[in-house]
């Protein structure tokens, strides 16, 4: 069995994230679950303008041609384990 963290989410980050298109919520939910057990996905990149510990996941829908992003917070953890996400467009 696999030590993963749960996700906790941030305010209607949770909300706004089941309005994503199905196939973006399901490279999003990879990226975290990766993130949840302490390793970091190769969607994941550092987020520009803070001081580390703060990630984001971006990903493309195949059907609406949009793009979509997670910010994943890990900074109270040594290693990536989320602490908090938010989800926007």
């Amino acid at each position: 069995m696999r030590n993963s963290r749960p996700i906790s989410w941030l305010k209607a980050a949770l909300k706004d994230f089941e309005e994503f298109p199905e196939d973006v919520q399901s490279d999003m939910f990879d990226a975290l679950t990766i993130a949840a057990e302490g390793d970091k996905s190769d969607k994941a990149k550092p987020f520009k303008g803070v001081d580390g510990g703060v990630f984001e996941c971006q990903t493309a829908s195949k059907s609406f041609h949009l793009s979509y992003r997670v910010i994943v917070f890990s900074r109270f953890f040594p290693l990536f384990k989320p602490v908090g996400i938010v989800a926007g467009f």
